[in-house]
């Protein structure tokens, strides 16, 4: 559950990022607050005071980036089930693909805790939840006391999915949802299948030619342009990369990618 995932951000810069997912602990009371406030605010989540988020802090998983918490999301169990809330990404952190870590992630982590199904209310992100595998549902499916507490006023939806039993986030993310790999001077696209260790087994499946010679990530011979999205390595590349490159041999994708081949 505290595996550390080796990020490539194309967005912004090349630069490689180690995102620790782990489970919030007391002294992270105030960080998960103040990364909430902003979308508090603006309506997208519930109101909650510090003083609420101390006294729920062990429900909480959260993203962490050399001690700073980038993303956060409650989990309430309940037996079998649980209510995934407040999930939220820090701004400066948008389009990096940290949402899809995080949701894959705690998924997997609530199946490891044998909950078999989590619940959620969205008001606007359904489309994204429901490309995470989500379905809408019946508010009479859910446990009476819930019921009770739905707050009308905020016209949220109510959605749910399966949990899933994963080696790390990019591997659930695999078969979470449909991630596309567009190879730009290739001309071709292609859905991702989650059962490829890494993107150079998928480029050689799909006849597009590359280098490659070692396929551990040292001798760096199939470095290739990372044009648009985020790469996961499951080892940290040995090999020197020049600006925007990847290494196809251990990397996976977190968000939809498009390469230079």
């Amino acid at each position: 559950m505290t595996k550390a995932l080796f990020l490539t951000l194309s967005k912004g810069g090349d630069e490689l990022v180690d995102v620790e997912f782990r489970a919030a602990t007391a002294a992270d009371a105030d960080a998960v607050h103040a990364l909430s406030t902003p979308f508090m605010a603006d309506g997208s989540l519930v109101p909650r005071t510090r003083e609420t988020y101390a006294s729920a802090v062990e429900e909480f998983f959260v993203l962490d980036i050399e001690g700073q918490i980038v993303a956060c999301a409650g989990a309430a169990r309940d037996g079998s089930w649980a209510e995934v809330y407040n999930f939220a990404v820090h701004e400066k952190w948008h389009g990096h693909g940290l949402g899809h870590v995080l949701l894959a992630s705690l998924i997997m982590a609530l199946h490891a805790e044998k909950v078999e199904e989590v619940v959620l209310f969205s008001s606007t992100t359904v489309r994204w939840f429901e490309r995470h595998g989500f379905e809408r549902m019946d508010e009479s499916e859910l446990p009476a006391g819930r019921i009770e507490r739905i707050d009308r006023e905020r016209g949220s939806v109510p959605l749910r999915r399966r949990t899933l039993r994963g080696y790390d986030a990019p591997d659930v993310l695999g078969r979470m949802k449909g991630l596309r790999v567009r190879f730009e001077r290739s001309g071709a696209e292609f859905a991702w299948d989650g059962d490829f260790d890494s993107l150079l087994q998928f480029t050689d499946h799909h006849g597009i030619e590359t280098d490659s010679r070692c396929w551990a990530g040292a001798c760096g011979t199939c470095r290739t342009r990372l044009k648009k999205g985020t790469v996961h390595y499951h080892t940290e590349p040995g090999a020197d990369l020049a600006g925007g490159e990847v290494l196809l041999c251990t990397a996976q994708p977190v968000t939809d990618l498009v390469l230079d081949l």
